[in-house]
Parts: C-alpha cells; structure tokens; sequence
C-alpha cells in the first residue's frame, strides 16, 4: 500500500467491534498508521519521491508525526460520505494512534476538531481521515486518493527502484510482489 512506501508503520485490518447480533461480523478500519518524521532510507524515500499530491494533503508532513486512519473502498456499492468515518469507530482508532491519553483534554478537542474536519493537527502531531476510492469524492470531512492514482505510483515507484526487485519476497503483500514481478516482465 501506499503508506508503506512513505514510511508509515501500517495496521491494516484494524477490528473496532464485534456486531453481537450478526454472527463473525466484525466492524474495522482498512488502515491506521504512523509516520514519524525523519524518514529517510538510501534507496527511495527521497524528496523526488514523494507522491505530491499525497503529501500535500498532510499538514506539518515534514515535521509532525503523523496518523492516518483510512478506509478502502474498491466498489462505489454500499457506502456513502455519511458512512465513513462514524464517530464511535473514528474514536476507537483515535485511540489506537496512542497520541493522546484517552478521555484526556487534548485528546477530546482533538477528536472532535477530528470529527467534523479531514484533519487536525498541533505543534507535535497530524491526524488525517483519508478514503482510498476509485471514483472522486469530495467533501470537508476526508481526504480522498484515487486507486487509479496509487497503482500509477507505485508502479512508477518499483520501475525507479529496480535494484530493489530481489527485495519482492519480503512484501507481504501479494498484489505489491505481482505488480514488481509485472514490472520486471516488461522491462525484459
């Protein structure tokens, strides 16, 4: 995903709850993570590298440290703006970033500024919402990243970096091993 290749410590699947009244239903966000903010590794990582508009999306991104909690949709069935982010599982994974001390000041101002805002930031730390979808959505609540626009970088990303193909076995994503596999078949 495309929070790896940035730095990020990535959660995926993160479970929220248990829906007690439908048996092995379970609510969960795609994707918490955390980005310190010196990041730097000698092959990518580079200024050039940085998806820009991406980037651009996350205030204090050079300086903070940062959490995302992002949801995936691959379909346009089944879900609208008003079922994304829903207060009481937004809180579940607010905690799960571990910036603030739960129920704590700091944390409940920063939860609702989150609430209601694609992000929130302070002099330490960025909170941002982000939906991952193949259709525009727009909005003040989240910010929003085209899948077409991930798979073009990425792709970009491992056609850059072709030194790192023997590295593809320690991806422990299928889709990211197949897409450098892919990439490594045109090139021959």
């Amino acid at each position: 995903m495309v929070f790896s290749v940035y730095g990020f410590f990535v959660l995926e699947n993160y479970v929220l709850d248990r829906n007690r009244q439908k048996k092995n239903k379970a609510y969960e966000t795609d994707i918490v993570a955390i980005r310190f903010p010196y990041v730097y590794e000698e092959i990518g990582g580079m200024e050039d590298d940085w998806h820009k508009d991406s980037k651009d999306m996350i205030p204090k991104f050079e300086e903070n440290i940062i959490g995302v909690i992002c949801e995936v949709k691959s379909g346009e069935d089944g879900y609208s703006n008003e079922n994304l982010f829903i207060g009481t599982r937004l809180r579940k994974c607010f905690q799960r970033l571990g910036f603030y001390k739960s129920g704590s000041n700091e944390f409940e101002n920063a939860y609702k500024q989150l609430l209601n805002n694609s992000s929130y930031w302070d002099e330490k730390y960025t909170i941002v919402k982000i939906l991952i979808s193949p259709k525009e959505h727009t909005g003040d609540k989240f910010k929003n990243i085209l899948l077409s626009n991930i798979d073009s970088f990425i792709t970009k990303r491992i056609k850059k970096y072709g030194e790192k193909y023997s590295d593809r076995n320690f991806f422990n994503s299928n889709l990211i091993q197949y897409k450098i596999w892919e990439s490594k078949k045109i090139n021959l």
